[in-house]
């Protein structure tokens, strides 16, 4: 089996498949330029990070290899069906980012409601003279503890950050149909839990949610524009993680200047990755540069996915 790694594979792992007679070629190739490398080398299988979109197109190029490998969470549609019709077998490693990516929205929630983010752009600039002062204005913030959690969307990772929360007496809605379910505890055993989002419409989680994070996406429309923030508490605050094109940025930060909302919290942008000064400079933002996925564990994890998955295509081909 020999197959073209775009830098994905971590060393160890890359090592592992080699060691079981698995060819590995790594090569940092432009996305644009992967077809054309492909069609001069007799690869069974292709790996590439989740900006790589998958089109149909794309596969009737492909149409050589038994399989591609994602090792991201993909944010574009994958045509998994049409690349099964045509023999290609596409697998992702996003299981492996649900908690990376949870874990940033809650930091990114208690970077607002403490005023974190506050603090950390003025400390370095008025610290040493101001500490007082910033130590009676910063100190005025708010918990978690007593707050109302909306989802729009419940994906796997709403799912993980209603399990990381489930101790901290916060209380839980969905836009949608909301299910109870069965969680892990630490040790991986299953337990019934008692959990049970609100279900709601979407109109009633503006009016009602604290804190609200995303979770789903419409191709065809911003999933919160101006309508949505204008039925937000004042002191209410949005997470975006998920999609770039999720939110009417402009609307935003209108309802920020305006004092609408309370505080965001965007980890993707509209322009990424030259987001617009006026997000940036916004001091009712907390930002990171699209990092909710990525961490070295997940990061880790993904590789360790995807050569297990490797491995597997492997011994079946043996049979």
């Amino acid at each position: 089996m020999k197959i073209l790694n775009i830098k994905v594979l971590q060393e160890n792992h890359e090592r592992s498949l080699q060691s079981l007679g698995i060819e590995v070629v790594t090569k940092t190739i432009a996305h644009n330029q992967i077809v054309k490398y492909c069609a001069h080398h007799d690869f069974d299988g292709l790996l590439v990070d989740a900006n790589y979109k998958i089109t149909t197109t794309l596969l009737d190029q492909l149409n050589s290899l038994k399989f591609i490998i994602v090792v991201g969470k993909s944010l574009a549609h994958i045509p998994f069906e049409y690349a099964k019709k045509i023999g290609i077998q596409i697998y992702i490693t996003e299981q492996a980012y649900i908690q990376t990516e949870a874990e940033l929205i809650i930091a990114h929630s208690l970077s607002c409601l403490r005023n974190l983010k506050d603090c950390n752009r003025e400390m370095p600039l008025e610290g040493d003279i101001r500490f007082t002062q910033m130590r009676k204005l910063f100190s005025q913030g708010d918990t978690l503890w007593g707050q109302t959690w909306g989802f729009l969307g419940f994906d796997a990772v709403a799912e993980r950050v209603v399990q990381l929360l489930q101790n901290w007496g916060v209380k839980f809605m969905v836009a949608g149909e909301a299910k109870p379910y069965t969680i892990n505890n630490s040790q991986g055993q299953k337990k019934e839990s008692s959990i049970e989002p609100k279900s709601c419409s979407e109109e009633t989680l503006y009016l009602e949610a604290d804190i609200i994070s995303v979770h789903k996406y419409d191709d065809d429309e911003y999933l919160i524009d101006a309508s949505s923030l204008n039925l937000m508490k004042k002191t209410a605050g949005i997470i975006n993680t998920y999609h770039p094109r999720a939110i009417d940025e402009v609307a935003l930060i209108d309802a920020l200047n305006d004092e609408k909302i309370g505080f965001a919290a965007l980890d993707v942008f509209e322009n990424q990755p030259k987001p617009e000064i006026q997000v940036l400079m916004q001091p009712r933002i907390s930002l990171s540069p699209s990092i909710a996925k990525h961490s070295k564990q997940a990061d880790y994890l993904a590789s360790k996915m995807a050569t297990q998955q490797i491995i597997n295509i492997f011994e079946d081909l043996k049979k």
